[in-house]
């Protein structure tokens, strides 16, 4: 459900999940918001007053007081169960969760990379299901994208005067009332239909947006409903008013500017001959390729993992030298840590920074078993709320990075020529791990937030990469401390 503010959309969660609870015995459910403010309140002021004020939920509320009815888990009676959980920063608290319904709610501020780990909740149960809510903001935004690929259902006002079905836009904004954009007649929102965009999805995927005009008491007073088409920006009415998103979220990285730095002639080096100038540095992002879990029925996308190598020229342009991404039976995250030691050495990479969320066990192997020494093999944990662009951390043993940070670093110095790619043709595999990335406003933080619309491994991999070279070329010391950096070589 894409919808406006204040349509009933976190009710309806509350309402659906109590039912579903209380007729499906010993079911699972996992409800998740951005903040944990937001969790702990739907489940304090939504969920808890919906199961104790009607006389027949009430029954399944556990009376002795060492059964579990807490904030953040509740367990009926007849053994259905409740998670209430928050994933802004990260998604840590909901690994290891089982359950069979998911909700996401305000799904818009849910960063993309924690997807994975809440629908992995319900990999194991059958016949799973996921309701995602929230308000759209841009068409990029990942509630946008999850709404296209859904029955796109709208409910179509009729004209009771001309019988004109009329879709639900800021042209139905009358004098005192909706108004027919045909015959500018009154209207009636509950004289409607829903009418389906993607019929051949029902099925599958269900997907339904729901406006304030929809609403029986912000119609009421209608009046404000009128101020706000006056006085809100074309931004702000389309989302909060609407539940439309609005193209003002730029994709950051075009096609052009990907293609526009690749080499003419350079190819990808499988092997690195020893007197290439500067010191070669690696990057590498996890994913699960085509041996992930179960994902929601509908959803395609698969991230893999990338290895990105490159050096730094004697004009201070980093060079890729070499990328892959492991598909098919490479996907295997046994088997990847041997071949990218392997990768390592040929392309005679010095210093390599590595994922530490979704690689943490595939690092270790690349220490205990191949014997990379670890201040020349180190973890790399990006942060949505770390001040510092990059740092040190000597308890966790890795770098903590500002992720919108090195967005903005990464994404500036492609397109003014400081990172330069291989040939076009061979970089056609990877134009969508850039291009996906865009940008919108956080409404929580009050500032720019860099996310995608598919897998973004070599954008991930390659900020690694390059983040390596600066550190050791001296470019990044003063902002950071390094781990044992006369052990480097």
């Amino acid at each position: 459900m894409k919808c406006g503010r204040q349509v009933g959309k976190t009710t309806f969660i509350g309402g659906h999940a109590t039912l579903h609870g209380v007729t499906n015995p010993g079911y699972g459910h996992l409800y998740v918001a951005p903040r944990g403010d937001q969790a702990k309140g739907f489940s304090r002021m939504v969920f808890d007053p919906m199961m104790r004020l009607s006389p027949i939920l009430r029954r399944q509320i556990p009376r002795g007081k060492n059964e579990a009815w807490q904030l953040g888990t509740k367990v009926m009676r007849n053994g259905s169960y409740y998670y209430f959980k928050s994933a802004y920063h990260s998604a840590d608290a909901i690994r290891g969760i089982t359950v069979g319904y998911v909700y996401k709610d305000e799904m818009q501020d849910l960063v993309s990379d924690h997807q994975a780990v809440i629908d992995e909740c319900a990999s194991n149960w059958q016949d799973s299901r996921f309701f995602n809510s929230g308000t759209p903001k841009t068409f990029s935004n990942l509630l946008e994208m999850k709404f296209q690929r859904s029955t796109q259902a709208e409910w179509f006002i009729k004209c009771g005067h001309c019988n004109f079905w009329n879709y639900q836009d800021e042209k139905l904004i009358g004098p005192k009332g909706l108004i027919c954009k045909r015959c500018q007649g009154d209207l009636d929102a509950k004289q409607g239909s829903w009418v389906m965009g993607n019929p051949e999805r029902k099925d599958i995927h269900q997907g339904f947006r729901v406006t304030q005009y929809m609403n029986p008491n912000v119609m009421a007073q209608y009046w404000k409903l009128k101020e706000k088409s006056e006085t809100y920006p074309k931004v702000q009415f389309y989302n909060e008013v609407l539940g439309l998103s609005y193209a003002e979220g730029d994709a950051v990285l075009t096609r052009e500017d990907v293609l526009r730095a690749c080499h003419p002639t350079r190819h990808i080096m499988p092997v690195v001959p020893a007197h290439t100038s500067g010191v070669v540095t690696a990057g590498v992002d996890y994913g699960s390729g085509n041996l992930m879990a179960k994902r929601p029925r509908g959803d395609s996308q698969r991230s893999f993992t990338v290895i990105v190598c490159g050096a730094l020229n004697r004009h201070g342009v980093y060079e890729v030298l070499y990328l892959k991404k492991f598909k098919g039976l490479e996907s295997d995250l046994d088997m990847q840590p041997g071949w990218i030691s392997s990768i390592l050495q040929n392309t005679r990479a010095k210093l390599c920074m590595a994922d530490w969320g979704f690689g943490a066990v595939q690092n270790r192997r690349m220490i205990n078993e191949f014997g990379w020494n670890p201040s020349r093999f180190v973890e790399v944990q990006e942060s949505h709320g770390q001040k510092d662009f990059i740092k040190w951390n000597p308890a966790a043993n890795r770098y903590i990075i500002n992720r919108n940070e090195m967005f903005v670093r990464v994404i500036e110095d492609i397109k003014k020529g400081r990172i330069q790619f291989p040939t076009r043709e061979e970089m056609e595999d990877f134009v969508t791990d850039f291009t996906s990335v865009y940008v919108e406003l956080d409404g929580m933080r009050n500032e720019r937030r860099y996310d995608h619309t598919f897998p973004d491994d070599t954008f991930h991999a390659l900020g690694y990469a390059y983040l390596m070279a600066l550190l050791d070329a001296g470019i990044l010391s003063r902002f950071v401390i390094e781990p044992d950096s006369n052990s480097f070589y």
